[in-house]
């Protein structure tokens, strides 16, 4: 890592969120450089909090394009006049681009497999939205820097199915151009990026005594397989003595689950949790399954779910844990460290920059 870089970041995500610690933490590998955080906002609340969660500096915060924004970008025709309108020559000072969770939003066709994927931004769609503008028009002052400029522009996509710049349709500079994710997902062009890792191998953890026997929580969604597999948790559950299950149902409207950090507390607790197959079933819960190793919770991996492109991204076998029936207290623990001598380490930095 290239200490000396001055680098500019953003992120589309809710940085003061209750969920927004599972994002920040990616941003540790930046810790030492200069760091601008580019922003919409008025105050310093979210480089407060961005360095209170994280442990690292911002040298400032800018807004550059807000006002831009809201007196004149959305009332042009579309975002493709609204790119070419940008002025972007104060970005011309950075060595590197960073975006952390990039353009997502589902509800206005905003993703990877959106109809406007192929168009945006030759579109207006959310042009006079200003929750969803003003992250459109910071990601393409971003993008456009980096074309004129040459300046690399690296995007962590915290969720493989965010709009990442590189399939903008406008002028692309693919030589200068590197997307991630947490494990490589050939078929997206994404390269694995132990950004992760990186800051659970800085943290003093201390050992938790084991007080349950399994703790998992997740999500139904109005879309997609997850009802499916209600069944399924219900009947593993069973298997276990001691269970705290958190569900949040979108279509039932039930809602037990708790803030993050109290759920990895819970985690850490246990001796096993769940990983049940993404929305996207092409993905892997990667996150949940590293941040419950490292608490030395050893997770239980649905039939269905897609292990293969995080096997060969770690040369792993990940089978063992496709079970629905616990191991010896020996074999866990024995698994745990195995596993953790795969995945809690850093070796992949940012394409050109040298691991230290």
């Amino acid at each position: 890592m290239d200490r000396r870089l001055k680098r500019l970041i953003y992120t589309c995500r809710n940085i003061t969120g209750a969920f927004s610690g599972g994002l920040l933490c990616n941003l540790k590998m930046l810790d030492g450089s200069t760091i601008d955080l580019l922003t919409s906002n008025k105050t310093d609340q979210c480089k407060i909090h961005i360095e209170d969660s994280v442990g690292i500096n911002i040298n400032q915060r800018l807004n550059l394009y807000g006002d831009y924004y809201l007196n004149t970008a959305k009332y042009l025709k579309d975002w493709n006049e609204v790119y070419n309108s940008l002025d972007v020559s104060p970005l011309q000072i950075y060595d590197a681009f960073h975006i952390f969770g990039g353009l997502h939003f589902p509800q206005s066709n905003i993703t990877r497999f959106s109809k406007r994927a192929n168009i945006f931004p030759a579109d207006k769609g959310q042009l006079k939205f200003k929750q969803t503008g003003l992250h459109i028009i910071n990601v393409l002052a971003i993008h456009k820097a980096h074309v004129l400029y040459d300046i690399p522009l690296h995007e962590f996509s915290y969720d493989s199915d965010e709009l990442c710049s590189g399939l903008f349709q406008v002028n692309q500079n693919p030589s200068k151009y590197h997307l991630y994710h947490i494990y490589d997902m050939p078929h997206y062009n994404m390269y694995r990026l132990d950004s992760l890792q990186y800051y659970l191998l800085r943290k003093n953890l201390i050992p938790t005594d084991k007080i349950y026997d399994l703790t998992f929580g997740y999500t139904v969604f109005q879309y997609g397989n997850r009802p499916t597999y209600i069944d399924y948790v219900d009947k593993i559950t069973c298997r276990f003595d001691n269970v705290n299950l958190y569900v949040k149902n979108a279509i039932s409207g039930h809602d037990t689950s708790i803030p993050r950090d109290v759920y990895l507390n819970k985690i850490s607790e246990s001796r096993y949790t769940l990983i049940i197959p993404s929305y996207d079933n092409s993905c892997f819960s990667l996150y949940r399954f590293i941040e419950s190793i490292y608490l030395d919770c050893l997770p239980l991996i649905h039939p269905d779910c897609n292990i293969d492109d995080v096997q060969r991204s770690f040369d792993v076998d990940l089978s063992i844990l496709k079970t629905a029936i616990p191991f010896s207290e020996d074999n866990r623990l024995k698994l745990l460290e195995y596993f953790k001598s795969k995945f809690l380490v850093f070796e992949k930095n940012f394409i050109g920059e040298t691991n230290d």
